[in-house]
């Protein structure tokens, strides 16, 4: 950073168009810069007149304190034609980065005045969601950085970092009070993919799928991941369920990313990829990494026919998925539902039982005296019966 010193103020921008015309015809403050995806575009220009912005990228947070993020990237947009700062943005947000200078951001106890959502806080008062936009950060030294205690809720709100108490009540401004479980319907919500707009569950209604979350394109743990999925597209396929991933990225960092895929490793990935730039998605649904920034879990949704959510797989970051697991998940279920029974331990390979599946043990003393081995059930006991399908 050039000046070390200098107070600033994150506006929220919505999309690559928004984004463009703020840096090209810059009407903000020098103090003012912006949020879009997962990259912070810090203003580090000399004057209001010559904007120039240092994209930072946010890596990690330690606790509420720290945040720990690399320089990747610099423009001066006046100089440039808008198509120019247009790639600029489309190279950022892919990761195709230009500069890899660490930063470290320790939070400073430093309020600044320009923020609307730190007056509103001060005032108790941040169910105005169209001031909910602005957070504030304190630049002190470089790499060594300074943001404000409370600032430093604005940013893990926007950049995806649970628990704390600003957070939790931006989510009640916001009606995101809890996540999905087991048994629930799965929110209705038009999503941006690789195969243009999607309506979930809507467009899938009569369909299983499996909505699964990565960290982020370009990453190795990823890759390995899509192409295992795209491996086993058929078989889920077959049984009537279809694949959807999701990430914090830009939609022409998804293609890129599965092009890269399709002429490196030759694997054409199929499945549509949601682009929650913004996190929403990933909010609702539970998906953000705690203590990992923007970055989402490993999370995998199976949802049924009737939009209800029948599985819920957390993976950490460091741990690629079993696909193979995922399928037998999604086949067990739908056994259970077919036949009215329940799946044993690592069916159909169960240690015990082998491929059998377990009948429900009896409800009441008349039933459990009837149970016994004969026909096609075996009975351990009254409590533990089985057979074949």
């Amino acid at each position: 950073m050039n000046h070390k010193d200098r107070s600033f103020s994150f506006k929220e921008i919505g999309s690559e168009d928004e984004l463009v015309k703020a840096m090209t015809e810059h009407k903000w403050p020098l103090c003012y810069s912006f949020l879009f995806g997962k990259l912070l575009y810090i203003n580090d220009g000399d004057s209001e007149d010559a904007p120039e912005y240092v994209a930072v990228a946010i890596e990690n947070t330690g606790g509420h304190h720290q945040v720990y993020g690399r320089e990747v990237g610099r423009i001066a947009p006046r100089a440039l034609s808008l198509e120019k700062v247009r790639d600029f943005i489309r190279e950022m947000n892919s990761g195709k980065y230009s500069l890899d200078n660490q930063i470290q951001i320790i939070v400073q106890p430093t309020w600044h005045h320009s923020c609307k959502l730190c007056r509103l806080e001060e005032e108790s008062n941040i169910n105005e969601k169209e001031e909910a936009n602005c957070m504030c950060m304190t630049e002190k030294k470089s790499p060594m950085s300074g943001l404000g205690h409370d600032q430093m809720h604005h940013m893990t709100h926007h950049m995806g970092h649970p628990g704390e108490h600003h957070m939790a009540r931006n989510m009640d401004c916001c009606g995101q009070n809890s996540f999905p479980l087991i048994g629930d319907k799965l929110p209705s919500m038009p999503v941006k993919t690789t195969h243009g707009m999607i309506n979930l569950p809507g467009d899938y209604a009569g369909k299983w799928f499996v909505l699964f979350s990565h960290p982020a394109d370009f990453t190795p743990v990823c890759t390995t991941e899509f192409v295992a999925f795209e491996k086993r597209r058929g078989e889920f396929e077959t049984l009537n369920c279809d694949l959807i991933g999701l990430s914090i990225d830009q939609v022409f960092s998804h293609m890129k990313w599965t092009e890269w895929i399709r002429d490196n490793l030759k694997v054409e990935i199929k499945f549509p990829i949601i682009a929650d730039d913004q996190g929403k998605i990933a909010a609702k649904m539970g998906m953000i990494h705690p203590g990992k920034g923007a970055n989402t879990v490993r999370a995998v949704f199976i949802v049924d026919p009737e939009a209800t959510i029948r599985l819920i797989l957390f993976y950490p970051q460091e741990v690629g998925r079993n696909m193979d697991e995922i399928l037998r998940a999604l086949k067990a279920l739908q056994v259970v539902d077919k036949n009215k029974v329940a799946a044993p331990a690592n069916w159909p390979n169960n240690e015990l039982i082998g491929d059998q599946v377990i009948i429900p043990p009896p409800a009441d003393e008349k039933t459990a005296a009837t149970r016994k081995t004969g026909g096609d059930m075996v009975c351990e006991d009254w409590w533990f019966c089985h057979r074949k399908l």
